[in-house]
């Protein structure tokens, strides 16, 4: 059987999609461990699953609902903004103190959040590890036939809207720039390829969704 090792943000939407994946395969003999802040913990051990702790010094319990507090009073481009600085100091964090918690705890293979895609398949692929990738929330793909994941926009085929959506991608491009600067800094001290877009890291194994049927 398989240690298989979860990563994703300690925000209730995605654990409450990644836990009982992690249920189901603890269920068929499988060892399962959830890798992250202590704000997931509760959450992690009610559920029955191993919880490995990084960022303990960084991140106490309660800084998830101190920064979603702060992001609450935010909307439009700043939000999305404040969010990309969120996701960029989480990156740092996985990235800085996972290695050491998995190689430890004997993880061999990740499920990863897409929310972390980038920081969580350069960490399997430094730890020469396989996995698969779980997308908790709408998928968040490059594809410009669909409008990006943080508009309204609704579904266009035609040519003008493709356009639109290129253009909103560049805009969700630059917000997570900061995101890509800690990943490639940690590639590059890796020795690992460089990359330009988080889709060039997706699993190749696996991408598994969970989207509402078109009505």
């Amino acid at each position: 059987m398989t240690h298989f090792g979860i990563l994703c943000p300690a925000e209730t939407g995605h654990l409450n999609t990644v836990l009982p994946l992690g249920c189901e395969l603890q269920l068929r003999g499988h060892e399962v461990s959830w890798i992250g802040i202590l704000d997931g913990q509760p959450k992690v051990l009610s559920a029955g699953l191993n919880f490995l702790a990084i960022a303990e010094s960084d991140c106490p319990q309660g800084t998830m609902a101190r920064l979603f507090a702060d992001l609450g009073k935010l909307n439009g481009l700043t939000a999305l903004r404040q969010t990309g600085n969120v996701l960029k100091q989480s990156a740092n964090w996985l990235l800085r103190d996972a290695p050491g918690v998995i190689k430890k705890a004997g993880v061999e293979a990740l499920i990863i959040d897409q929310v972390t895609a980038s920081p969580g398949g350069t960490l399997a692929q430094f730890l020469n590890l396989p996995y698969v990738n779980v997308c908790s929330a709408l998928v968040l793909n490059y594809e410009d036939s669909i409008p990006p994941c943080f508009s309204t926009w609704r579904y266009n085929p035609t040519g003008w809207a493709r356009l639109r959506n290129r253009a909103g991608y560049v805009v969700m491009s630059r917000v997570t720039q900061p995101i890509r600067q800690v990943v490639s800094e940690y590639r590059q001290q890796w020795q690992l390829p460089p990359y330009s877009k988080s889709d060039e890291l997706y699993s190749k194994l696996a991408i598994i969704s969970q989207q509402p049927a078109k009505s």
